[in-house]
């Protein structure tokens, strides 16, 4: 669970880099991170970070729920299409890959529902207004690379 969370944040930040001018602030839950991290984990990517503290799996893997869940108990009832309207959205947009994931969020304080697909060895973000629907941005990422840095057990953030 917590390389498959790892992973999420990893494709997030790489689609705030895109989305996000150098000083805006962007939130991807759980809480706001700045779009420089987004680029300067592009620059130093795969960053190496040892900490004193260890946080163990299922604490995390918890946090990390319970964070969504509130996000979405509050911010839910301001979209105005729901999360199956915005998978399908994502699904037709690209009917040969797969959506493995969708997830409500915010990027710089606009409410969208962005969708992990997957095709072959690449995957795919799909950023969806959850006002009214229209796909904001697309971003085609290999994974190919990143797949074998977590099978070494080296996550990227």
């Amino acid at each position: 669970m917590l390389r498959k969370n790892g992973f999420h944040l990893l494709l997030a930040l790489s689609l705030m880099g895109i989305l996000s001018a150098a000083t805006a602030q962007t939130s991807i839950l759980p809480g706001s991170i700045s779009s420089g991290i987004a680029e300067a984990h592009d620059r130093m990517s795969p960053w190496k970070v040892d900490s004193s503290v260890k946080i163990p799996e299922a604490t995390l893997t918890q946090a990390i729920n319970e964070a969504r869940s509130a996000f979405n108990r509050i911010l839910a009832p301001y979209a105005k299409i729901s999360l199956s309207q915005a998978h399908k959205i994502a699904q037709d947009s690209e009917p040969q890959a797969t959506v493995k994931d969708i997830s409500l969020q915010t990027i710089r304080q606009n409410l969208v529902y962005v969708a992990v697909m997957m095709r072959g060895d690449t995957r795919q973000l799909v950023v969806i207004d959850a006002g009214n629907g229209k796909i904001l941005a697309t971003r085609t990422i290999n994974v190919r690379h990143q797949m074998r840095e977590h099978e070494h057990g080296n996550l990227m953030y």
